[in-house]
């Protein structure tokens, strides 16, 4: 993984899938601080929506900052990817919050994004609950079980 992103994030935790959660390096979480501290990169959204990351974050993440409904100065790095077989070129990948993810796929539309969309939904407002409880190994399973989404 870049550099970069590991500077100031590491993995909280994977799905069974090998979907990453990543949180802020270094910081132990907290209840109050769980929410601002425990992110989805937007690649990694991508690839689970089979999209292409250009269109979500030049189309979804942009317009869904000009209508005032993500911020404009959401966490991100830049990395290399190669295009093609010899040539390379930066992208901007976000590290989003659970509300910020929770906004950005309500943008995705189709049936197959829709009952992806639920599921993930589903299962993170889970995994808050149980942390709401203080059953962070319960959370933590869950995280690790994302058994639900095809």
């Amino acid at each position: 993984m870049e550099k970069v992103l590991t500077k100031f994030l590491e993995i909280y935790t994977s799905t069974l899938e090998g979907f990453p959660l990543w949180k802020s390096k270094d910081l132990q979480l907290t209840y109050e601080n769980l929410l601002d501290n425990v992110f989805i990169l937007s690649s990694d959204l991508a690839d689970f929506f089979n999209i292409r990351h250009a269109h979500l974050t030049g189309q979804n993440i942009s317009k869904l900052q000009k209508e005032g409904h993500l911020v404009y100065h959401l966490p991100k790095f830049r990395r290399m990817i190669e295009v093609g077989k010899t040539a390379k070129r930066y992208q901007t990948v976000y590290a989003l919050t659970r509300h910020q993810t929770e906004i950005l796929i309500m943008d995705f539309a189709g049936p197959k994004a829709r009952e992806k969309k639920i599921t993930i939904l589903k299962r993170l407002q889970s995994i808050e609950v149980d942390i709401l409880k203080g059953d962070y190994l319960s959370a933590r399973q869950k995280a690790q079980a994302w058994d639900e989404v095809p």
